[in-house]
């Protein structure tokens, strides 16, 4: 998968202290959960794999 960060996106997840390496690497985690978030748009939850 190849991902394409744009400033706004980065951004948002900058707002929850996510670096674009991270979020990437939650599509590695096998466990990982898609789940529908307010907005209506989609998200994944997952591990990275330096965990805090």
């Amino acid at each position: 998968m190849v991902f394409d960060w744009d400033i706004n996106n980065i951004e948002h997840i900058g707002e929850q202290d996510v670096e674009p390496f991270e979020a990437e690497e939650v599509f590695d985690d096998v466990h990982r959960r898609p789940f529908s978030a307010h907005s209506g748009r989609s998200g994944v939850l997952g591990e990275t794999e330096v965990a805090f």
